[in-house]
């Protein structure tokens, strides 16, 4: 496999190292190749190799080529643009794509060059490629639009809180980079709550790259900004509801997570999150950018959480979007290419 980094904090590698992990359950031989790789926390498998390439191009080319003739892979599976390392070798190569461009493209300036200097490279290596495989049944009817056929798999969830706490107030936790993709509407949406109903707490967790949203924030009653965080299962645990007001995502595993540990999510309903949460059963999906209605519904699940829901939660994710699953899928992917 071969991914940009290895973090645990970041979706795509979280993924990554899951179907590694998954593999070698089963027996099978997996090595990642990356250019940065956390290893303080000890969150990968020992028994994954794990190579760390040089970053300029060439020198990284040569470890990379001395490493595929020592360890023979019959399969070569990438995650982002490393893939057209692969590309340079007669072996059948996978592509995961994990994007949600072009949908996000105008979000900022920021995004308008990922746009140009990522994405585009990225939708060039999907064709050059023997497979792809697209996150969501969102994703791959936009990969579709664009002539690119892919096979969909679901990002699988592993890890579940097996206690909860049901506590008096609302609960409310969000997840994810405080910013204009993820959190451009959350002030809004929590004003709206704390309008609504009293004891209200919001736990914001994530990197605060808007200064300007993170102020905000700041000044609403019942917001704790956390930052980054060691483990968030204690946060799941303990709260009634996850906000999720993202504007563009394919396959996001905070939505997955927050069901597995029980606890109810609300988003709008744009890309995939129709098909992550079960409308009615273990969240909503809120017309998009409808930020009054969407407190309502929050404040709805909020005061009737209890272990009904949270059940409900965790079958959903435990018969749809199991780590099991997401393994065969990839093995069958893989058996078909040789």
């Amino acid at each position: 496999m071969l991914t940009k980094w290895l973090v645990p904090w970041n979706g795509t590698c979280q993924v990554c190292v899951r179907v590694a992990e998954g593999l070698v359950e089963r027996g099978h031989a997996v090595s990642i190749i990356t250019n940065e790789s956390d290893t303080k926390t000890n969150w990968i498998d020992d028994n994954i190799n794990i190579v760390t390439k040089p970053r300029k191009p060439i020198e990284g080319y040569k470890i990379i080529k001395e490493h595929i003739s020592n360890f023979g892979p019959d399969i070569l599976h990438s995650h982002d643009n490393m893939g057209y390392y692969f590309e340079l070798f007669s072996i059948p190569h996978v592509v995961t794509s994990h994007s949600n461009w072009p949908r996000s493209w105008f979000l900022s300036k920021k995004h308008i060059i990922e746009g140009v200097g990522l994405e585009i490279p990225h939708d060039i290596l999907m064709r050059m490629s023997d497979k792809v495989v697209s996150v969501s049944n969102y994703s791959k009817s936009q990969l579709r639009k664009r002539g690119i056929e892919s096979s969909r798999v679901y990002n699988g969830i592993t890890d579940k809180v097996n206690d909860r706490e049901y506590n008096d107030g609302v609960n409310a936790l969000f997840v994810g980079r405080i910013g204009p993709r993820k959190g451009k509407h959350l002030p809004e949406i929590w004003k709206s709550v704390t309008e609504q109903s009293n004891n209200c707490n919001l736990d914001v967790i994530g990197y605060p790259a808007d200064k300007g949203l993170v102020k905000e924030l700041k000044n609403i009653q019942g917001v704790t900004i956390h930052g980054s965080v060691d483990s968030i299962k204690p946060f799941y645990q303990s709260s009634d509801v996850l906000l999720f007001p993202s504007r563009a995502e394919a396959c996001p595993l905070t939505v997955l997570e927050a069901q597995q540990n029980g606890c109810p999510v609300i988003a709008f309903d744009i890309c995939s999150h129709r098909e992550l949460i079960d409308t009615g059963s273990t969240g909503s999906v809120i017309p998009a950018y409808e930020t009054t209605k969407f407190a309502q519904e929050a404040l709805s699940w909020a005061k009737t959480h209890n272990s009904e829901v949270s059940s409900a939660c965790e079958s959903w994710i435990s018969n749809k979007f199991s780590n099991e699953m997401m393994i065969d899928e990839y093995v069958n992917i893989y058996l078909s290419m040789l």
